[in-house]
């Protein structure tokens, strides 16, 4: 009985220290640290047709046991504009004992702009001439495409029946968040039957603060009420765009044909370089 109770005790006695060891070793290979990821910049530039792993220029990773983890980083996400055409990045590595370290900065699209509105009609219409606000304004966007779909208006629909002017406020936004605006004003006049027709190649300009703006550039054609050619010299312009300061404009075309018929065209401007005025 003495026996198998030294016996019990040495073998109880082995275990311990066999355990101690084993603790002991995984004490001193465990991994207490924690990779870090750094950046060059905080901020990076980029084209928005860049591929993704541009996104990794700059980023560096190091893990005290492991070494270099720079090959190991990921982009984990990309949040929506947090301001127009600038986003969050986050970046993310794991060393080998599956710690991981987390890390943002911001991305710049240099080519980015707001979603723009396009107008297949002036803002000027006729008595009596229907409207449908979905054929008549539009939107594009440089990352999404065609917008259209996404346009919210102040007003079901615009009335026709009478001379006037009427507002109307468009709003659009894109996937990343990014949202334009504008307000039109909506001119109903005379009796489209008799008046001149004056045909612009677009009806909606967008323009940097400072750029040279030319309104006669955007005639396209004058007619008369049947259709016969007018002289496009003849058109009269009022231009009351400044371009350096940023806002919507309307410049007015008019011409006078030999019966004392008036038309009349409107090309909306938009000068961006901050907050445009309404």
């Amino acid at each position: 009985m003495r026996i198998l109770r030294n016996t019990m005790i040495l073998l109880f006695v082995a275990c311990a220290l066999l355990c101690g060891f084993s603790v002991a070793k995984e004490l001193r290979e465990s991994d207490s640290t924690y990779p870090q990821i750094q950046f060059e910049s905080d901020t990076i530039q980029m084209a928005l047709g860049d591929e993704e792993e541009k996104l990794l220029e700059g980023v560096t990773a190091y893990d005290e046991k492991d070494g270099d983890l720079t090959e190991q980083v990921f982009v984990e996400s990309i949040s929506n504009f947090i301001s127009p055409g600038i986003s969050n990045v986050t970046y993310v590595v794991y060393d080998s004992n599956q710690h991981i370290a987390r890390e943002t900065r911001t991305v710049e699209y240099l080519d980015y702009t707001s979603p723009r509105f396009v107008l297949n009609h002036s803002t000027v219409f006729y008595v009596g001439e229907s409207i449908s606000l979905k054929d008549f304004i539009h939107a594009e966007d440089v990352i999404d495409g065609d917008i259209s779909d996404n346009i919210r208006f102040s007003a079901s629909s615009i009335s026709t029946a009478a001379e006037g002017l009427q507002s109307l406020t468009v709003r659009v936004s894109n996937s990343k968040g990014d949202v334009s605006e504008l307000t039109l004003n909506i001119r109903v006049t005379g009796d489209g039957r008799t008046t001149p027709r004056i045909d612009l190649s677009q009806y909606i300009v967008y323009m940097d603060q400072g750029e040279s703006f030319s309104p006669r550039a955007y005639l396209d054609s004058v007619t008369q009420a049947d259709g016969t050619p007018m002289s496009v010299s003849d058109v009269t312009i009022e231009n009351n765009v400044f371009e350096d300061e940023p806002g919507v404009y309307t410049v007015v075309y008019s011409i006078t044909d030999e019966n004392g018929n008036r038309g009349v065209t409107e090309l909306v401007v938009v000068v961006e370089g901050g907050e445009t005025a309404e």
